[in-house]
């Protein structure tokens, strides 16, 4: 039933909460990986995690009192530093690099809504930079988004442990 267990999917990336006893987990998890097989799908099964706790889609998801607690993984996080240390040290960057950059982001702000307004800035640069080039094609002044790059290493750098949403 829809109070027993609840399924996630993120294009090929299934997630099965299922709440109640370690039988009726027992119980659950068996019957879907069996529907699943029936199916004919073919399963991963060195990469299936069954735990309280799992990393899915660059997430860390815990159960609480107060529900699931959904954190940041720290490589998405330690690749987004890089990205904007490597850029802060240039005058012009590659749209391609800052394409990247914001892509990841913006995941994050998928967890951490408060990035969201910062991250408006790196995709208008990106859409002005296809639109209006400038001399050097395919580049973005890092001047022009300096103050989103410097608000989000700060962020990182300072509030790191923030990166949870409950």
């Amino acid at each position: 039933t829809a109070e027993e267990a609840a399924l996630e999917t993120y294009s090929d990336d299934l997630l099965l909460d299922i709440a109640g006893s370690t039988a009726t987990h027992d119980r659950l998890a068996a019957i879907f990986i069996s529907v699943l097989i029936v199916l004919g799908l073919r399963l991963s099964f060195h990469k299936g995690q069954y735990s309280r706790q799992v990393t899915w889609i660059g997430t860390q998801l815990m159960p609480s009192a107060d529900g699931i607690i959904l954190t940041v993984s720290d490589s998405i996080l330690a690749d987004l530093r890089l990205l904007i240390n490597e850029t802060l040290l240039t005058n012009v960057v590659s749209v391609k690099i800052i394409r990247r950059l914001a892509g990841k982001a913006n995941f994050v702000a998928g967890v951490i809504w408060v990035w969201r307004p910062f991250l408006a800035d790196l995709w208008g640069a990106i859409s002005k930079a296809k639109t209006r080039p400038g001399k050097v094609r395919g580049t973005i002044w890092v001047k022009q988004i300096l103050h989103c790059l410097t608000w989000l290493r700060t962020f990182i750098e300072v509030r790191a442990h923030a990166m949870t949403r409950v």
